[in-house]
């Protein structure tokens, strides 16, 4: 999804449905980079995640945000912000 963002590309419907299954399977082992770049995407695209999508997302950054660094903390506030 960052590539799509960076690219300022919006993904297809049929892709987005494949990428949140994907995603939220995965979610769980995200970095906190990932996390952050993530959100970050989605506020790029001005694309409200699904809620299902930031359930587990909360679920991953309650563990992982407290190893974030204050650039990824940063990046991630702003993507709230702007979602």
């Amino acid at each position: 999804l960052w590539a799509f963002a960076k690219l300022e590309l919006m993904p297809r419907d049929s892709f987005l449905d494949v990428w949140y299954s994907a995603a939220e399977t995965e979610m769980q082992h995200a970095s906190a980079q990932q996390l952050a770049n993530t959100l970050w995407a989605f506020a790029k695209l001005e694309l409200m995640p699904r809620d299902s999508f930031l359930d587990v997302w909360y679920s991953a950054a309650e563990t992982e945000m407290q190893h974030a660094s204050a650039q990824q903390l940063a990046n991630t506030l702003w993507a709230f912000a702007k979602l």
